[in-house]
């Protein structure tokens, strides 16, 4: 992630005078540092700049004499917490907080969908002990100096728009009770809503984003930001763009996941949204987000940006899993790429994330059997693929190599169930862990022609499940099957009927 460093190979004293210097720059969060053998020089440009560069010494080594000059391609960066289902606890979200802190990302969104104070009960202020615990978010993110935006979704609760005094204040109302807690940035989400309906309200929709607008530039607070109704390009028709073109004279930040719900950056598609609404794209990104495949976990690596490696884009939140630990390894990616575009190794980032997470290797040398988003499936030419070894192997139908690629994948599953380091993500994850050794041993056994065994090792599969909140619901926990890795289903159902 460092832009350019220079290490000589001298040792410096560990305490030396480090002094301070702050000067302008146009580059996002820009330091530079000088270490030399008796002495260190910061120079800085934000109080947040210079949180970085003393985090960056740290990682270099206090000891090292180097010239470092380092800051970020996009300006602000950061997590979306709006998912479905089950939402994190606050102590998650504490330490997704102190991670982003770790890897240089400066903004949190709050924005649960089944929050019930951000989206059902958006006209209620939150009860004491929420209220409370929010308080303690807000605390950690200003001493971590990171932007906390609380967002509201009157949406699917529906504002009345025949009543619009009244909710207006009331919504106003929620706000000033966060603003009493400390909590400087606000969203406003108006997606997930019937997207006629909201053409024919396009006149009040602007209404409302004006009013709170010019309600937080009276509190001289940030600018607002919203998600409309057509927040991606295959829901652009011409009465979108009728509605687009209502906001292109407003200061509102507008949010917008791409081609479609569920897309990887595009040029096209951040150049289609500046023509039509004149104003550059804050890209919700929905990756590693889960809450579409409840069932699944994702490891896999990122490469869903733009290929041209441009800023076509002014910023970008990534929308997290429900596991909130496993989450790390795709938001430290992110934060790499957003960090350094043009110097982003897809390989290497991963693996440096596996490291920063979990110190068993072995959770790396699986991953693979983890691959299953939707934008993993859409990616033709994926620089690594899912269980890619096993499945050269069948489909060359070596199975001697078959076997032994299983019998390896089979020993670091079980390496990583035995030695795990980071018991938070194996709570998270040991189910899909348990349930991908299972599918293994299975398959390993119609290799040995044992298929009265391998039949019982694939029952285990079955018992494998999770509680979920079930789909169109906010408290109704249902248990879920975990899904099986594609490939490896595919290889087994094979030699299965191929006995």
């Amino acid at each position: 992630m460092i832009k350019e460093i220079k290490v000589l190979g001298k040792k410096a004293s560990l305490d030396r005078k480090i002094s301070y210097k702050k000067i302008e720059s146009n580059k996002f969060d820009y330091f530079k540092i000088s270490s030399k053998v008796d002495y260190i020089d910061i120079f800085y440009t934000s109080q947040r700049s210079k949180f970085y560069a003393l985090k960056r010494l740290e990682q270099v080594g206090k000891n090292k004499v180097f010239e470092l000059t380092d800051y970020a391609d996009i300006k602000t960066r950061g997590v979306i917490e709006g998912f479905y289902s089950i939402p994190w606890t606050y102590e998650q979200r504490m330490d997704m907080l102190k991670f982003m802190d770790q890897v240089f990302l400066n903004t949190y969104i709050y924005a649960p969908k089944d929050d019930p104070y951000h989206n059902k009960k958006w006209r209620e202020k939150y009860d004491l002990d929420s209220l409370n615990n929010l308080k303690k978010l807000v605390d950690l993110a200003r001493k971590l100096d990171i932007d906390f935006v609380w967002a509201i979704h009157p949406g699917m609760n529906k504002f009345d728009f025949n009543k619009y005094d009244k909710e207006l204040e009331t919504l106003l109302e929620k706000y000033e009770s966060l603003i009493d807690i400390g909590i400087k940035h606000f969203a406003l989400f108006m997606d997930d809503i019937d997207r006629d309906e909201a053409y024919q309200n396009k006149n009040n929709h602007k209404k409302l984003y004006m009013d709170v607008e010019e309600f937080l530039v009276k509190n001289k607070l940030d600018k607002l930001m919203v998600v409309i109704p057509y927040y991606n390009q295959a829901w652009v028709d011409d009465k979108a763009r009728e509605y687009f073109a209502l906001l292109r004279d407003t200061d509102i930040e507008i949010m917008w996941t791409g081609r479609d719900v569920l897309s990887p950056i595009d040029d096209r598609a951040n150049e289609f949204f500046e023509k039509i609404s004149g104003k550059k794209p804050n890209i919700w990104l929905n990756w590693p987000v889960n809450d579409y495949m409840r069932d699944s976990i994702f490891m896999e690596p990122f490469e869903y940006f733009n290929k041209s490696r441009n800023k076509t884009f002014k910023s970008l939140f990534t929308n997290p899993m429900n596991q909130e630990e496993l989450s790390k390894i795709s938001v430290y990616q992110i934060a790499a790429y957003l960090w350094d575009m043009k110097n982003y190794k897809v390989k290497d980032t991963i693996k440096n994330a596996f490291e920063l997470v979990e110190k068993n290797p072995a959770l790396y040398k699986i991953s693979n059997s983890f691959y299953s988003s939707q934008l993993y499936k859409e990616n033709k030419n994926p620089l690594i693929s899912e269980n890619e070894e096993i499945y050269e192997s069948f489909v060359k139908k070596d199975f001697s190599l078959l076997k032994d690629k299983v019998s390896y994948k089979i020993k670091q599953v079980n390496s990583y169930l035995t030695y795990h380091s980071n018991d938070k993500l194996y709570q998270e994850i040991h189910v899909f862990v348990e349930n991908l050794l299972h599918l293994l041993k299975a398959i390993d056994l119609c290799l040995n022609n044992q298929f009265k065994e391998s039949d019982e090792e694939f029952e285990k599969t079955k018992e494998k499940k999770i509680w979920i909140y079930k789909e169109y619901t906010d408290n109704e926990l249902v248990e879920r099957k975990v899904k099986n890795p594609d490939r490896l289903i595919e290889i087994y159902e094979y030699l299965r009927s191929n006995q």
